[in-house]
């Protein structure tokens, strides 16, 4: 399949075009094609910083949404490295797209949402562990050890980022929660499943 250069994509614009072309790549990737990876992996790396998404918003959001939703191994990497060289900088708005986003990786996410959630609060890793597992939550997407972990860690946590703080306190308010998974009515936890808000 012949992929359009970089430059031919920013020349797009945010054209229809545009986007057709980036679900084009991003399902190139899903079937294992190395030249789309490579591609995503490149317009990936000119999002690190949060000038890029502040000047090129519509260029991030498009790759880091075709990356995830490759849903290749490959793309998990690169997203999961991806993550963890935010700097503080980044907009609250890239934080919470890509919280929305990382459930598509469903129990393989699971181990760094756990190590990311032991982060300071100020470090984008941490916003993004506690945003997305907030998001499982209330989409009745988790279960198991994660489950358990997160009603836990939850209980006790104390957001000191007033981003964070809405979404800690909606969760809290949820009826069935009670700080403990022996507490949840499981059956009712686990009806009417949300795939996205």
């Amino acid at each position: 399949m012949k992929l359009p250069a970089p430059q031919e994509l920013r020349a797009m614009g945010q054209s229809y075009h545009f986007f057709m072309e980036m679900q084009r790549i991003s399902q190139a990737a899903a079937s294992g094609d190395t030249k789309a990876l490579d591609l995503l992996e490149k317009m990936l790396a000119e999002c690190n910083l949060g000038a890029d998404w502040s000047a090129n918003n519509c260029w991030c959001s498009a790759t880091i949404r075709a990356v995830i939703s490759s849903g290749s191994e490959r793309g998990r990497k690169a997203t999961i490295a991806y993550i963890e060289s935010l700097k503080e900088d980044i907009p609250y708005g890239a934080l919470e797209l890509i919280s929305s986003l990382l459930p598509l990786y469903g129990n393989s996410i699971a181990p760094e949402l756990r190590r990311w959630f032991a982060l300071p609060d100020n470090e984008p890793p941490k916003l993004i562990a506690v945003q997305t597992l907030c998001n499982l939550y209330l989409e009745r997407q988790m279960q198991g050890e994660l489950l358990d972990f997160f009603l836990k860690a939850i209980a006790d946590y104390n957001p000191r980022h007033s981003l964070t703080m809405h979404l800690v306190d909606l969760v809290r308010s949820q009826s069935g929660f009670s700080g403990g998974a022996d507490k949840v009515d499981m059956e009712e936890f686990m009806k009417d499943v949300i795939v996205e808000r």
